[in-house]
């Protein structure tokens, strides 16, 4: 992408599959070749160092998947998830009007992702644990909605089929609440990442030539 006569070659999402395809399968080969031992003190660089890169990229790969639309999307912004969010939250309100106590929980998650703790600890914290809190959100709204099928006539009017349809979209809009609240915090640190996995990348180019000088040197 960043040469101009070879941007048309193919489309960009073949050549990053490829790049993280390479990224596994290259160290996977290398281990193979050293027989998972190292003899000298080069080749002990060298693979420390493709291990760093390899072990960069397999974060690199969970972050990028936070900010874009699935592994071969197109970036995500924030206004995009909040109007899908806004979108979810219409949607599910017919779902939840008999069930004020799921709906409550559906609020309570909302208005806990959205805090601003005070902080850097504080964010962190709460960063941190938002998946903790979305989990136990989600246990209770099943205890709460198995109840309420169970609750009178609600048997009736409540299926297998509906209840595991209203756990689908119940899901669907707690996993959005959080990815809208933690999405400015992980396009931080991907921006972080690209700074640091790029010199990785080089470090591992000149230390695994040093490698391959030094073998058929010496």
């Amino acid at each position: 992408k960043h040469v101009r006569f070879m941007r048309n070659w193919a489309p960009l999402k073949y050549w990053f599959r490829m790049h993280m395809v390479c990224g596994i399968g290259g160290p996977l080969l290398i281990l193979f070749h050293s027989t998972f031992h190292v003899g000298s003190l080069n080749a002990t660089v060298a693979v420390c160092c493709m291990l760093l890169v390899a072990a960069s990229g397999v974060v690199g790969r969970f972050i990028y998947r936070k900010i874009h639309h699935g592994l071969y999307g197109s970036r995500a912004t924030l206004a995009d998830l909040q109007k899908s969010l806004a979108a979810e939250l219409t949607r599910i309100q017919p779902l939840l009007s008999p069930m004020p106590a799921v709906r409550q929980e559906v609020d309570g998650f909302a208005a806990l992702a959205t805090r601003h703790p005070a902080g850097p600890w504080g964010r962190t914290a709460h960063f941190v644990l938002l998946e903790w809190h979305r989990l136990l959100v989600r246990r209770c709204i099943h205890r709460k909605l198995a109840r309420f099928a169970t609750a009178g006539d609600a048997k009736a009017v409540l299926s297998t089929q509906e209840f595991a349809r209203i756990m689908g979209t119940v899901d669907a809009t707690l996993q959005g609440i959080q990815r809208t609240a933690q999405f400015s915090a992980y396009e931080r640190l991907f921006a972080l990442w690209h700074i640091l996995h790029v010199p990785f990348v080089y470090m591992f180019v000149i230390s695994a030539i040093v490698h391959v000088v030094a073998v058929h040197t010496y």
